[in-house]
């Protein structure tokens, strides 16, 4: 019996597992195939196969392997020698694979003359004993050939357990398979019902905030394109600037507000836009795809939570694209310079891409987007800006950037030296003169910046590039990332070096780091702002005033009045008591906040609750995706909080088609009139103003 090449490929077959050791194994061993097909008058001794591995179970010892069969010989005709050679033992099954293709071939067989191998099952240990001598003499006598003989590691997958069990076996094995099963099923309602008072606690705690958190956090969402973005940064700006000046004593001059008006009147966003961009963005930008997306987001209805998309349509995210990416070069290409698509069409240079590189060619678009807006300012006064990336990989998003904005210089900061090496070699290739490649920590730098830019930043990275970012009184682009393990410490990527014995070293140079980042940025605590640290601080006081008061009510309802004592002196009231909380187990709310210890500790133990529900991916299919999709808008909305109190402009938008990930939030932020002076390099910092003009 022939397998098929589907067969034969399969991630968990007996071909890929034990063929590929067996090959290594007899290609180290004395007894060289190669040899012994040059001498076809003499043949070799055959080659014992290595043992089952402790513990394999019983099939494993009643499937004998035979490798290193010979391919002048018809596989038909090796089956049938194969199963008279073993008849006397009445082997259940006898197949024989192949190896159709040269390229499917080990490597390790590059010079050999097999061109597959067989599985013969038994039911017992002796009778596979015994036939393996028999097919080793075979193998000599017959074929000439030195085959790899003996118990397979573990047998086919296709193969069902009754060619290799004994009935008594066999019933065993389902009785074992039934227990599973079982606790299988029982694990499951214990996760249900986890999961659902976690639903439950993290709707309760939702429910507890008040606006524009809670429940209202997915109403406060921006357009990414249009002239209310610019209104309501413009809004919040002159409401920082007449603070600043009322504490000042000063009157808002005219000139600013004639600066406001001109905002407010624009009546063609893609004119201004379009006069505004470099000449490289101009040349690749698709102008009415452009007026498209300005349109679409002007007719919408409103924010709201977004579902995601179950199966995207590659056609459909091609189609929606703003840049005609055939235009930029190759290198700065997430696809093709960060090898991010198949690799058929890399090598081609042209195709249908997959869904992991269009996510990245459109969250490069928002970013453009949302960079040309920041800096329409800068763009038409011609003044130089300095844009730093934190978390920038390869340079995914960097690169493009550059490319699309000559005129600005551009750092790339990243703590893999992997991923800093392949930038370093796209950056020479592409000979780009404005970037900059610094390998080092968020926490860490201390260069100039005059916008912060972060996509996808893991954890506390984000809230370290904001930290940055207020530290320079720099205007940010940040989207942050999983946000369910945020980190605990303030060391964010300090600790992220070798294992082993080089750990410890590493561990004792962070400390000391440490200790200077904490000076320098400040620290991380979570949450973010105080105005949802209060409300936290309510609701976890709310909760404890509900619990005592549910155990005053049990009290009162105990028929036992008062307490009394038992001879062991313990009192049967705190006896029912104790039961009643082991029948009904806390909450996950209720554990944040009963079992924590100071206000800040219970803050934070609701703020991660929050966030645990908070963290999704999509590639995942969750059971509350609203519920998610709405915890996630409030912790995005608690770090935009905390930069509004540090005096900035911020705006909550999303990239563009949101659908496509769970990590579409983006935070934007603008800083306050007259904050920023100097760098934290100690240079001057670009003289523009911020406002729209």
């Amino acid at each position: 019996m022939l397998l098929s090449r589907k067969q034969l490929l399969h991630p968990h077959s007996y071909t890929t597992c034990y063929c590929f050791h067996a090959l290594v194994y007899q290609a180290r061993s004395r007894a060289c195939i190669t040899a012994a097909a040059a001498n076809t008058a003499e043949a070799t001794s055959a080659v014992a196969a290595p043992p089952p591995k402790p513990g394999a179970p019983k099939q494993c010892a009643r499937v004998l392997f035979v490798g290193g069969l010979p391919g002048a010989v018809d596989p038909d005709v090796l089956q049938q020698q194969l199963a008279a050679a073993c008849s006397q033992w009445h082997p259940t099954r006898v197949e024989v694979a192949r190896f159709e293709e040269e390229s499917v071939r080990s490597r390790f067989a590059a010079g050999w003359q097999h061109k597959g191998h067989a599985a013969i099952a038994f039911t017992s240990e002796d009778d596979l004993a015994a036939a393996a001598a028999a097919v080793q003499q075979l193998a000599a006598d017959d074929w000439q050939v030195a085959a790899v003989v003996g118990p397979a590691r573990k047998p086919p997958p296709h193969w069902p357990p009754e060619l290799t069990l004994t009935p008594q076996e066999l019933q065993e094995v389902q009785q074992q398979q039934a227990a599973a099963a079982l606790r299988r099923a029982h694990n499951k309602r214990q996760r249900d019902r986890r999961q659902q008072r976690l639903i439950d606690s993290v709707s309760s705690l939702l429910t507890g905030l008040s606006p524009p958190a809670g429940l209202a956090a997915a109403q406060q969402y921006q357009p990414l394109l249009g002239q209310r973005l610019q209104q309501q940064l413009l809004q919040q700006h002159q409401q920082h600037q007449q603070q600043l000046e009322q504490a000042a004593d000063l009157q808002l001059t005219s000139s600013s507000t004639g600066g406001s008006s001109s905002v407010l009147c624009a009546t063609d966003l893609v004119d201004q836009l379009m006069a505004a961009m470099p000449d490289p963005l101009r040349f690749a930008i698709q102008v009415d795809k452009l007026q498209q997306l300005l349109q679409t987001q002007q007719q919408q209805q409103g924010p709201g939570l977004i579902r995601l998309a179950a199966a995207p349509s590659v056609v459909a995210v091609e189609q929606q694209l703003l840049l005609d990416w055939s235009l930029l070069p190759a290198v700065v290409d997430p696809a093709f310079g960060g090898q991010l698509a198949d690799a058929d069409v890399v090598r081609a240079g042209a195709g249908r891409m997959n869904l992991r590189a269009l996510r990245k060619r459109v969250q490069v678009e928002s970013f453009m987007l949302l960079l040309l807006q920041l800096t329409l300012p800068a763009l038409k006064a011609n003044a130089h800006l300095h844009i730093v990336e934190f978390g920038s990989g390869s340079g995914n998003l960097v690169l493009p950037l550059a490319h699309l904005f000559p005129c600005f210089t551009l750092t790339a900061v990243d703590m893999k030296a992997s991923a800093i090496t392949l930038l370093r070699q796209r950056v020479q290739q592409g000979q780009m003169h404005n970037v900059r490649v610094q390998e080092g920590t968020i926490e860490l730098y201390s260069g100039a910046a005059d916008v912060v830019l972060a996509l996808h930043a893991c954890g506390a990275a984000s809230d370290w590039s904001l930290a940055q970012a207020a530290a320079r009184s720099a205007a940010f682009i940040v989207s942050p990332c999983c946000i369910g393990k945020v980190n605990k410490s303030n060391t964010a990527g300090l600790f992220y070096r070798q294992d082993g014995s080089k750990r410890q070293q590493a561990d004792q140079a962070a400390a000391a780091q440490v200790q200077q980042a904490l000076q320098q940025t400040g620290q991380i605590q979570y949450p973010r702002s105080h105005w949802l640290k209060q409300q936290m601080d309510e609701l976890a006081a709310k909760v404890k005033a509900e619990q005592q008061q549910q155990q005053q009510q049990q009290q009162d309802a105990s028929p036992l009045g008062t307490p009394a004592a038992d001879p062991a002196g313990h009192t049967l009231l705190a006896q029912q008591q104790q039961q009643q909380q082991q029948q009904q187990p806390l909450s996950p709310l209720q554990q944040a906040v009963l079992q924590s210890g100071s206000r800040t500790e219970q803050c934070r133990a609701l703020f991660s609750l929050m966030a645990q529900a908070a963290d999704y991916s999509h590639q995942e299919d969750h059971s509350y995706p609203d519920l998610a999709a709405l915890a996630k808008s409030n912790v995005e909305l608690d770090r935009g909080l905390s930069m509004a109190e540090a005096g900035y402009s911020t705006a909550l938008v999303r990239l563009l088609q949101p659908e496509l990930t769970a990590k579409a939030d983006v935070l934007l932020g603008l800083p306050a009139a007259g904050a920023r002076q100097v760098t934290a390099a100690g240079s001057a910092s670009s003289a523009f103003s911020w406002v729209w003009a």
